[in-house]
């Protein structure tokens, strides 16, 4: 049994690390995306900076590039585009929210069927004893009956026999 019990939380200790291991690599990736990014925006402010001061001519396709890139992004100050961001972020809340009522209720249909065992199984138990009650008072009951009987043929075997004479 401690053999089974060590295995498990081995893989337990495995499965953590591993998560944990996945969870840093995550954040590792995540905080290499916005240095990345950061240091893209600043040569992008760098670039403009020379421009408007007509340290570099003005070229074209960057701007083009970058007015895509602007005009891609979601513009969070419109109310649609709040309220579409709510409502997924809703939904997904909605989401978490019903499967823990699930688990809750499975985990409650599991206790109900432990206690709805555990009484059949006293309730048997409960009839067994009381069987066992009734046959112990039962052969009691008869040997104290056979008893009284042989008592009763002693005392019939022990007495003379009388005739009463008229």
């Amino acid at each position: 049994m401690e053999a089974v019990v060590s295995t498990q939380s081995t893989w337990e200790a495995v499965v953590s690390t591993q998560s944990t291991w996945e969870a840093v690599v995550s954040t590792q990736s995540t905080w290499a995306g916005l240095r990345a990014l950061t240091q893209k925006l600043e040569q992008i402010e760098s670039y403009l900076s020379d421009v408007v001061n007509k340290s570099l001519p003005i070229n074209q396709d960057i701007l083009q590039s970058l007015q895509l890139m602007f005009n891609l992004m979601p513009n969070l100050s419109k109310q649609r585009v709040v309220k579409a961001f709510s409502t997924n972020a809703n939904d997904q809340a909605l989401a978490i929210y019903i499967a823990g009522i699930i688990r809750s209720v499975l985990a409650l249909d599991k206790l109900i069927e432990n206690k709805l065992g555990n009484n059949a199984r006293e309730k048997k138990k409960e009839e067994a004893a009381r069987k066992r009650q009734e046959d112990a008072d039962k052969k009691k009951a008869e040997e104290q009956k056979k008893k009284e009987e042989e008592e009763a043929k002693e005392k019939d075997a022990g007495e003379p026999a009388t005739e009463v004479s008229k």
